[in-house]
């Protein structure tokens, strides 16, 4: 491990000391395990990644994605001689916070906050959860996570506002995260663009022939060679070749830019991270702007295609009059939230919103039906 991972003997501990009574596993390790085992990760099963119900079995969830960034970061995270346990935990847990129904989820609770002065940020939920909503040990509230893992959380985006947020002090925001926190944004874009590329196409959503190739140069050039190369394979293989090596040439593309950025600024340390003029992990120009192109087209052919769209207006719709009834019914909440507003340590809006934000889909959908919205 380089001399500017973070390694686990400078790590700052947990909130809640504990006896060190497990020697097989590594501090970064035991986080992972224990945000395996919570329910908020069992939930990620139940939440929408882009498709809001089972139009197929093999799209992905919130849970199949958050495998697929923490797999890929580990492996990044030891090609660049970091850190891989205490990434891959960063990408497990990257998405605990989210809503149901996706972004539109997160966008509808942030409306209803912005109500009363407040904001509901999926990236601050998840620190919420991790400290508080997690129900586990006799001990302490939370997982008890290590301050690091805790960090890479509020951290890993460069647009979340610490600043703004004196509950978040102790992550000092003049500070850069490790870098094994800042790899969680961009293997996250890379996961979620090629898979919700395979996805579309998987679900009819977008045309091969009719709406890829015409619109991605980078794509049709490698899938013209490939079927080239190999005539006897069938479109879908040949778009299931292209689309692995696009994403292994953007993830070698990442690695070696951040590597050269490191060199550029002189990093020797975790504090060199931390104090350095710009976050490090970047790709290069080039693929920086293939990424953009790819975002482009997944937002405007499949994003807001009709279908989705006309299905997130009548669910945003319906998330709306959900919080309007618990907020004039708060007696129909469960007695534990229930009593989180008769503590007043938290306002009625943000109990209320923290309930539906732990709504999987198929939940939301129970209590929608229910309560006839």
């Amino acid at each position: 491990m380089r001399s500017y991972a973070m390694q686990e003997q400078f790590s700052r501990g947990r909130r809640y000391p504990e006896d060190p009574y497990d020697h097989v596993r590594s501090m970064f390790e035991r986080d992972t395990d224990r945000v395996i085992h919570s329910r908020s990760f069992k939930r990620l099963a139940g939440k929408t990644q882009v498709i809001t119900g089972r139009r197929s079995d093999h799209h992905r969830t919130r849970l199949t994605h958050s495998i697929e960034v923490a797999t890929l970061c580990r492996s990044v995270a030891r090609r660049l001689d970091l850190n891989p346990s205490l990434a891959a935990c960063l990408g497990f847990c990257h998405d605990l916070g989210h809503p149901p129904l996706g972004h539109c989820g997160e966008e509808v609770l942030n409306e209803i906050c912005r109500r009363y002065g407040d904001s509901f940020e999926h990236n601050r939920h998840t620190l919420t959860i991790v400290d508080e909503f997690e129900q586990k040990y006799a001990t302490c509230p939370g997982l008890n996570l290590s301050f690091e893992v805790r960090e890479g959380i509020v951290k890993h985006s460069a647009h979340t506002d610490l600043a703004s947020d004196p509950t978040l002090a102790e992550f000092d925001p003049a500070l850069h995260p490790p870098l094994e926190a800042q790899l969680i944004d961009y293997l996250d874009e890379v996961c979620y663009c090629y898979s919700d590329l395979d996805d579309a196409l998987e679900t009819g959503f977008i045309g091969l022939e009719k709406d890829i190739l015409p619109a991605l140069p980078r794509f049709r050039d490698l899938f013209e060679s490939l079927a080239a190369r190999y005539p006897s394979a069938g479109p879908r293989l040949i778009f299931n070749e292209t689309l692995r090596r696009l994403m292994n040439q953007t993830v070698l593309d990442l690695t070696g830019q951040t590597r050269e950025n490191i060199a550029a600024h002189g990093i020797e340390t975790l504090s060199d991270v931390q104090r350095a003029s710009r976050r490090l992990v970047d790709y290069s120009l080039d693929t920086g702007e293939w990424i953009q192109a790819l975002k482009v087209f997944l937002r405007r052919a499949y994003y807001k295609h009709p279908q989705i769209h006309d299905r997130r207006v009548e669910n945003v719709a319906k998330i709306r009059r959900l919080y309007e009834l618990y907020d004039e019914e708060p007696n129909r909440l469960p007695a534990r939230y229930q009593g989180m507003i008769r503590s007043g340590k938290l306002p009625r809006h943000r109990v209320i919103v923290y309930y539906i934000a732990g709504f999987t889909d198929f939940y939301f959908f129970q209590m929608s039906q229910k309560f006839g919205l």
